[in-house]
C-alpha cells in the first residue's frame, strides 16, 4: 500500500526551536471533535449595540480551570497569564524560567489533559481532547499584550468563531 493513501500530520511545532527553552507562549488546544464539554456562553445585552459575554463552565471546563491554576505548583518557574474556557477549546498564555531542560511545553500541555481526562472520564469511546495543541513562542511585550487581549475578548467572538458548531456562516 502506498504511503500517500495515509493521512499525514503536520508538525505544528516550530522547527528547530526548543522548547524546553525559557520564555513566554501561547497555547490553544481542543476537545475531541470540537465537541462543547468545556464551558457554555451566555450573552448579556448592555444596550442596543453593546453585548457582553459570561462564560458558564462545566464540570470538565472547572476542572481545566483548577489545573490551569495549579501548574504554577506542578512546574517551577512557570507563571501563569491570561486563560480562556472556552466551550470546545482552551487558549492559555505563560511565562516560564525553565529550571529544569527535561521538561518541555508538550509536557505542560500533556499533563493538563491527563489530569482532565482522568478527572472527567472520557465520553462513550472518545477521547476528552484533541492529539496535537497550536502554540506560539510570544516574541515580544506588544505580542504578549495583543495575544492577552485576545484571550479576554475572545468569549464575545463565539458567536462569529469558525468552531462554533451553532455559527451560520459555518455551514
Amino acid at each position: 500500500m502506498e504511503n500517500s493513501k495515509f493521512f499525514s500530520r503536520k508538525n505544528p511545532r516550530w522547527k528547530g526551536y526548543d522548547y524546553s527553552r525559557s520564555g513566554a507562549y501561547f497555547i490553544t488546544f481542543c476537545t475531541h471533535n470540537r465537541k462543547c464539554v468545556l464551558s457554555k456562553i451566555d450573552y448579556i445585552k448592555i444596550n442596543d449595540i453593546e453585548f457582553d459575554a459570561k462564560l458558564v463552565l462545566t464540570e470538565t471546563g472547572k476542572a481545566v480551570k483548577e489545573y490551569l491554576e495549579y501548574l504554577e505548583k506542578a512546574f517551577p518557574g512557570l507563571r501563569l497569564g491570561e486563560y480562556v474556557i472556552m466551550p470546545n477549546h482552551v487558549h492559555f498564555m505563560f511565562y516560564w524560567d525553565n529550571v529544569d531542560p527535561s521538561v518541555g511545553v508538550s509536557r505542560i500541555v500533556g499533563s493538563i489533559k491527563t489530569f482532565v481526562s482522568k478527572r472527567c472520564g472520557t465520553y462513550s469511546d472518545e477521547k476528552l481532547f484533541q492529539r496535537s495543541f497550536y502554540d506560539r513562542v510570544i516574541r515580544n511585550r506588544d505580542e504578549y499584550a495583543e495575544i492577552a487581549k485576545y484571550i479576554i475578548n475572545n468569549p464575545k467572538q463565539w458567536a462569529f468563531d469558525k468552531y462554533n458548531p451553532h455559527n451560520r456562516n459555518n455551514a
